[in-house]
């Protein structure tokens, strides 16, 4: 499963990825997380407004303390929707995020997409 930025930004009002997705599949889930997503979360570290330096900052330390959860992926530069939509192809994987947008993209480009709803109170597969 690879967590995008909007998933792991989340993090901040409580709602834990890794936590809804295990339980869901009995712990029988990867979860990755590309190096393009860690860079945006970092420019978000730096963005001057209090609000997403926040978010980022949580993000940030949940990343590091469920390294071991974790697969970190070297991704490519580019724009990070893209970067996601071929990772998941490479991988065969499937995209947990948040954006409407991307899912809608992935949907259409055959990935199956997985969003929170309801500040992660549950999750709708797609």
């Amino acid at each position: 499963m690879v967590l995008d930025t909007s998933v792991l930004l989340m993090v901040k009002d409580g709602f834990d990825p890794i936590e809804v997705l295990s339980s869901e599949y009995s712990g029988n889930v990867e979860f990755i997380v590309a190096t393009a997503v860690l860079n945006e979360i970092k420019t978000k570290l730096g963005s001057g407004r209090f609000a997403e330096m926040s978010k980022a900052r949580v993000a940030m330390e949940y990343i590091r303390i469920n390294s071991g959860k974790l697969r970190i992926v070297e991704t490519p530069q580019g724009k990070t929707d893209d970067v996601l939509i071929e990772l998941c192809k490479a991988e065969g994987a499937a995209l947990f995020t948040a954006d409407v947008r991307l899912r809608d993209r992935a949907i259409k480009e055959g990935i199956t997409a997985v969003t929170p709803r309801g500040r992660g109170k549950t999750i709708n597969f797609y």
